[in-house]
């Protein structure tokens, strides 16, 4: 249906339709995650086993509080690729201390402890060298921790 106001014509329902499409376009493709090759590789496992479906959040000090630089998701052996904010491109570590936040995207959810989810009280810090070349993330639920 058209709609005219002052003499300009309007298609109303064809507009927020439009505006959904082309934001989620630019956002992340309609489709989750897009793919971007590259980026600082990671592994996530609990008591050993691997675990898919957790994004893993890097935060980075700034300042005086921290920044989240970077995420990816856990697939189904356990590894993740990290990404920039909204997935604009590879996120490459460089040297320096990092803390790691997990929070569950998988449809099943997987009950974290709520101190997992906060980036003053998560147990994860990463100290990464240039010659690292992945994050692995051992947790359990009486006692997590990570190595480079």
């Amino acid at each position: 249906m058209l709609t005219q106001h002052l003499g300009r014509v309007f298609l109303p329902s064809l507009i927020p339709l439009s505006l959904v499409s082309v934001v989620c376009g630019i956002v992340i493709g309609c489709g989750g995650y897009r793919s971007v090759p590259g980026g600082t590789e990671g592994l996530l496992q609990s008591d050993g086993e691997p675990i898919a479906g957790i994004e893993v959040t890097i935060h980075e000090l700034n300042e005086t509080s921290w920044e989240v630089i970077g995420s990816g998701v856990s697939l189904s052996d356990g590894t993740f690729v990290l990404r920039s904010p909204l997935a604009e491109g590879p996120l490459w570590l460089q040297p320096g201390e990092y803390r790691v936040t997990l929070a569950s995207v998988r449809p099943d959810f997987v009950a974290l402890p709520v101190q997992y989810l906060s980036v003053l009280d998560t147990p994860f810090e990463v100290d990464w060298s240039s010659s690292d070349t992945m994050i692995e993330l051992d947790f359990s639920l009486s006692k997590p921790h990570s190595r480079r």
